[in-house]
């Protein structure tokens, strides 16, 4: 719970971080909704996030966790390998604040290694002790089809 607590006020107190504008381009492959299946910060496995939902559309990022949902804007980077991302914050009258971070696919997997507020962007899959980075494994949650009705008479 105190990873939980620490992410959420990380994401409430984003310091300014400006970098490099990553390429305007979308990644058609991260639209539709994951769910966190695993999550390692400071190196450890922790459970705060697991089952949490985040949402992209084009270039827009959901995240529900619990009963609080964080809105950003995705901007991505597929030039450079790992894939880039930035996650911003815009709030109107407020200087614009960005999450850096980098994914990748691994098979059905959607892995995410994002950097704390005003760290650098991370350059790996994993995280260590003390070095503000969150890493997430996620799942592309199925859609199901309707169940068809059944109708009387027959």
């Amino acid at each position: 719970m105190r990873y939980v607590i620490a992410f959420l006020a990380s994401c409430a107190l984003i310091e300014p971080v400006y970098s490099q504008s990553p390429s305007t381009a979308t990644d058609s492959r991260l639209n539709g909704t994951w769910i966190v299946e695993s999550t390692e910060m400071d190196g450890e496995q922790v459970d705060g996030f697991n089952g949490s939902r985040i949402r992209i559309d084009g270039k827009s990022l959901r995240w529900t966790i619990k009963l609080r949902t964080l809105e950003r804007v995705l901007t991505v980077d597929r030039s450079v390998t790992p894939n880039r991302f930035d996650q911003t914050v815009v709030k109107p009258g407020a200087p614009n604040k960005s999450v850096l971070g980098i994914y990748r696919f691994d098979r059905d997997r959607l892995v995410l290694c994002r950097a704390d507020a005003g760290c650098p962007r991370p350059e790996e899959f994993v995280t260590k002790p003390d070095d503000c980075s969150l890493t997430l494994i996620l799942r592309r949650e199925s859609v199901r089809s309707p169940t068809p009705e059944l109708k009387d008479g027959g």
